[in-house]
């Protein structure tokens, strides 16, 4: 019976790792998953070598701008979202104010009828009766033109409640970008 003997296969000549250069690796490629465009290459392609100092220093100097680009870009996102959630929330307490005030005006026009009818129910003559209606009607003109105007300066306030953190957001973007250029 031949033994036949494993041979180790040859190794090939690499630099060997250290810890310090395993630890800057596992380092470097944490960072490159958390922002990939921080992430620096570690050791070029032969093909990237003989590319001139002045074409990697311009691919450099892109790679920084595109990152504050991005960052901007984040910032404003983020604002935007704020801006967002803050109108959801000034429209909701808005429309809430608003409903009460629409409310609150249905139940003075309900109670004002129902006591009209009280009155002209009560009323002893037929002049008496067109005379309730007249006034009624007058008195109905007037607080209806009053609940009008103040439910149109509710809206108006809606309005502005709702679009404002949108404006804060757009002036704070715009601002932003002008400090930039």
């Amino acid at each position: 019976m031949a033994t036949t003997q494993a041979t180790a296969p040859k190794a090939e000549s690499k630099p060997r790792a250290t810890k310090a250069t395993k630890a800057s690796t596992a380092a470097a490629e944490s960072k490159a998953k958390a922002d990939p465009l921080s992430a620096a290459p570690m050791d070029l392609p032969d093909a990237l070598k003989d590319i001139p100092e002045t074409i990697r220093e311009m691919g450099q100097k892109g790679i920084e701008q595109a990152r504050d680009a991005y960052e901007q870009a984040k910032g404003s996102f983020e604002d935007a979202g704020e801006a967002v959630e803050e109108a959801v929330e000034a429209t909701r307490e808005g429309v809430s104010s608003y409903s009460l005030k629409a409310l609150d005006a249905a139940q003075k026009n309900t109670d004002a009828t129902f006591a009209h009818l009280r009155e002209l129910m009560a009323a002893k003559t037929m002049a008496e009766a067109v005379e309730l209606q007249s006034s009624f009607v007058r008195s109905q003109f007037d607080l209806l033109s009053s609940q009008a105007k103040e439910l149109q300066d509710a809206s108006k306030t809606l309005a502005e409640e709702m679009t404002r953190p949108g404006r804060v957001a757009m002036e704070k973007a715009g601002s932003r970008f002008k400090t930039t250029i």
